[in-house]
């Protein structure tokens, strides 16, 4: 890809992000692309490939929305990670099956087939409910609250 295409699709993104005011998208796909690298360097490779093909193509050139593009990257990202699938946790905390496109103001996380895994954090608004906040908690960083005897 050549440099204007990802100046270009770097400055549209810089522009939705000041326009919505939604969460900045790359440092979560920065984070599971880490643990993606620990998966070997070809997968690795391909999500970069991916990033290029996908990301950067999709926004500098065909002027997709940044804000989704970024998102369905990092569903991808989290489904070459721990495969499984994708959802949207409400204000309630109650979870429904993400309907494309993706939307900045969701939380979305990521649910592994295998149960054992922890969930990965996709997506997330500006601000978090109680429930989303307690639903991340509990599935992706496994924090369990017991009751005091």
């Amino acid at each position: 890809m050549g440099n204007g295409l990802e100046k270009k699709a770097e400055a549209r993104l810089s522009e939705a992000l000041r326009d919505t005011g939604a969460v900045d998208p790359r440092p979560v796909c920065r984070e599971l692309l880490r643990e993606l690298r620990g998966h070997g360097q070809q997968p690795y490779d391909d999500a970069i490939s991916a990033y290029q093909n996908s990301v950067v193509a999709r926004i500098g050139g065909e002027k997709a929305d940044p804000l989704e593009t970024w998102l369905l990257y990092a569903c991808e990202l989290a489904e070459r990670i721990r495969p499984g699938r994708d959802v949207v946790i409400d204000g309630t905390g109650r979870a429904t099956p993400l309907e494309l496109p993706p939307s900045w103001r969701d939380l979305i996380l990521h649910l592994p087939r295998d149960s054992r895994s922890p969930c990965l954090v996709v997506g997330h608004p500006p601000e978090l409910t109680r429930a989303q906040r307690a639903t991340v908690a509990v599935l992706v960083s496994r924090k369990v609250s017991r009751p005091a005897i």
